[in-house]
């Protein structure tokens, strides 16, 4: 009896299991780029939230950073934008995103990327960039030869830019912390003296109400007026002249009384 041996079945079951390693390995992915992948969905990327609104500051432990792109920008599809190579966001045209991160000096990655196109392993640009603490940085993203740069821009110039913008929210930011508010500062005190003469307040040689003068009355009319217009609150009120009477210094403050409960209340 012939025996036949056939060379063909090992070859086939060879090259199967190498086309499904060759599968395995293109479904092989990492956590940031699966993330990107999700946020480059055409429908999400068009989900907008409110505009632009000039935030507070941060504390000393923390940096503010704001990446932001011009509405006439054109860039094809979505810019992403990676800090210290983790995934922060992707920005359409029109849009902007906000994160606090450590004080340190780090690498914003930026990468330009298209719904249905070939993913990108590399970064377009990365920017080099120390955030200071307590400081908020703003950075536009420029185009460069069709590339994505995220180019830092002076603050006065970016809150004019950023007018318009809406944010992009449709992702959850995988590097942003949670914003710690700098402590609130107390107003500096404004001392300041104000000399209201009796002689123009009284008639001659009196200091009770009754005997107000209209030019008097017309004097203090123009210091609550001021009062109203420059002080938040009166905190005292002392009268240095020994020619006011108790009643007098009594209407006085009253008078401030009532203008620090008119500011006030």
């Amino acid at each position: 009896m012939n025996l036949v041996k056939n060379w063909n079945a090992p070859v086939v079951l060879l090259a199967l299991s190498l086309l499904a390693g060759c599968a395995q390995t293109v479904r092989t992915t990492t956590p940031e780029r699966t993330v990107e992948r999700t946020a480059l969905n055409a429908e999400r990327l068009e989900s907008l939230g409110g505009a632009f609104v000039a935030p507070g500051p941060v504390s000393a432990s923390q940096s503010r950073v704001v990446v932001y792109r011009l509405a006439d920008s054109r860039l094809p599809g979505a810019s992403s934008v990676f800090v210290d190579g983790r995934y922060h966001a992707s920005l359409v045209a029109g849009a902007w995103s906000a994160l606090c991160y450590r004080s340190a000096p780090v690498e914003l990655g930026a990468r330009q990327m298209q719904v249905g196109s070939r993913h990108k392993d590399l970064m377009d640009t990365i920017t080099a960039l120390n955030l200071e603490p307590g400081q908020t940085h703003y950075l536009r993203v420029q185009d460069s030869n069709a590339r994505p740069v995220l180019q830092p821009v002076p603050a006065a110039q970016a809150l004019q830019e950023l007018v318009g913008t809406r944010e992009q929210k449709h992702t959850i930011s995988r590097v942003a912390q949670d914003c710690v508010a700098a402590p609130a500062v107390a107003p500096a005190l404004v001392r300041e003296t104000i000399t209201l003469a009796s002689d123009t307040l009284f008639a001659f040689d009196r200091s009770d109400a009754q005997s107000m003068t209209g030019a008097g009355l017309q004097e203090i009319d123009r210091l609550m007026a001021r009062i109203n217009e420059n002080f938040a609150r009166v905190e005292q009120l002392v009268d240095s002249s020994t020619k006011l009477s108790q009643v007098s210094h009594q209407i006085l403050s009253h008078l401030v009384i009532d203008i620090s409960l008119l500011v006030c209340g």
